[in-house]
């Protein structure tokens, strides 16, 4: 599970290995197959971070989350290492480490978006996270009320025809045969610029109570990806699903699709930071 390391020490670990610490094991820190890269080192406590975790020291008063406290092995020589501590003890993994880093000979470059994916999330970033998760849905709830208000202009048009229907019967057109063809009551053209009018002016005062949400939207994502921007990535994707949602609230069917797409970007997001809570 990621840790409390920050990305610079993530920098500075890979730049002092060159192959897993493990003395002769030579396994290296990112696997290269077919033109991609994956990193495969994992990261080990030479002393514990929590109490009652292997070889933690109370009176370890450097970094425990620092370089000089953090080995990398390979995914053999991990649980080995932590499993049995009264086998791998400090004065042992700090011999590993000076020879690691001796061996290191510039180390191993490791990009900036797996170096992130290795940080935990801090509490700002969990807490930037879920104001985007609030802010989503709340943009969610505010268009759907816009849409609601249009909805209520249409039917109110609807109402109006169909009291024109009950007042005056069905009106038929007749052809020369004889035939009769039911003709669809219309309000008159001041009626429907009447009706037109009044939707024009509950769209104009909609919209921006729905831009003022993704406004915010925009503002929390945009302080998320200073802080993370492999998040902040995934953040922007939110902020436009929720942009799209504000100018489609008038169509109440693209508008659903709209809202889906934006409640699978919040969930990717929120998928992406719990994997470094």
């Amino acid at each position: 599970m990621a840790r409390s390391y920050t990305h610079l020490t993530i920098k500075l670990l890979f730049g002092q290995a060159r192959s897993c610490a493990y003395p002769g094991c030579g396994a290296l820190p990112i696997f290269t197959d077919r033109g991609k890269h994956t990193v495969v080192a994992e990261i080990a406590h030479i002393r514990s971070e929590s109490v009652d975790g292997p070889r933690h020291d109370p009176e370890y008063c450097g970094d425990i989350n620092g370089p000089e406290n953090l080995l990398l092995l390979c995914g053999t020589h991990h649980k080995p290492v932590d499993r049995h501590e009264s086998t791998y003890k400090i004065d042992e993994l700090v011999v590993w480490k000076l020879a690691q880093v001796a061996d290191a000979d510039g180390g191993t470059a490791i990009s900036d978006e797996d170096a992130l994916a290795l940080v935990r999330i801090t509490p700002e970033e969990r807490k930037a996270v879920d104001q985007i998760a609030r802010l989503g849905y709340r943009v969610e709830r505010v268009a759907a009320s816009a849409a609601d208000e249009l909805t209520r202009v249409e039917l109110d048009r609807r109402h109006a025809i169909d009291q024109l229907q009950r007042q005056g019967g069905p009106i038929y057109s007749v052809d020369e045969d004889g035939n009769q063809t039911r003709l669809s009551i219309q309000l008159s053209a001041s009626d429907e610029r009447a009706f037109q009018s009044r939707a024009t002016e509950v769209f104009d005062a909609q919209r921006p109570r729905v831009q003022t949400v993704v406004d915010d939207l925009g503002e929390e994502m945009a302080v998320l990806r200073m802080m993370d921007p492999l998040l902040g990535v995934l953040a922007n994707k939110v902020v436009l699903s929720a942009q799209l949602v504000a100018e489609v609230f008038h169509s109440p069917e693209v508008l659903e699709q709209s809202i889906a797409q934006l409640q699978g970007s919040v969930r990717d997001l929120h998928e992406a930071a719990r994997e470094r809570f």
